[in-house]
């Protein structure tokens, strides 16, 4: 499960410019035309700075970086933020569209009453498989190994006998 959310970054300076938001996001994760309009309907500059995996980022901010007013983890990150004393409570008076989130996708595990994390986007991952011929494989139905653990994976090789999809 990767659930992504938009926080409020602890280390967020007072002295950015009204007209300027400051984000730490994925790559290549917003296209300039989403960031034009953007800039366009909210009258500021948005300016960005990127990692390509949460390790990354959470080891740029625990070396110190700072200035952020937002990033997008995901929620094993907000965690992580939330433990290092990293993010700031948000808010919610100034978040006038939360009542339009899913409650399903609101007080997590990872930020209980989403102190400091609002969901922004929500990924699932699944196995598919072949309920005839995995059996006939002797390969494991019920567990990653079946994709991870080279005893399986020998048994399926050179056939289609699953396939991995990621569905967002």
């Amino acid at each position: 499960m990767r659930l992504l959310a938009l926080l409020v970054f602890w280390l967020s300076s007072a002295l950015h410019a009204a007209d300027v938001l400051h984000l730490y996001n994925w790559n290549n994760y917003i296209s300039d035309a989403t960031v034009a309009r953007f800039e366009r309907a909210c009258q500021c500059r948005l300016v960005q700075d990127y990692y390509s995996d949460n390790e990354e980022m959470l080891a740029k901010l625990a070396a110190g970086a700072s200035g952020y007013d937002l990033i997008v983890p995901t929620g094993n990150a907000v965690e992580s933020l939330i433990k290092s004393q990293q993010l700031r409570p948000l808010d919610k008076r100034l978040l006038r569209n939360l009542g339009n989130i899913d409650p399903a996708y609101l007080d997590t595990a990872f930020d209980p009453g989403n102190r400091y994390s609002v969901p922004y986007a929500y990924t699932i991952t699944l196995i598919g498989y072949n309920a005839e011929k995995l059996p006939r494989a002797r390969a494991a139905h019920d567990t990653w190994a079946v994709i991870f653990e080279p005893k399986y994976l020998i048994k399926l090789k050179g056939g289609s006998l699953c396939s991995i999809r990621s569905a967002n």
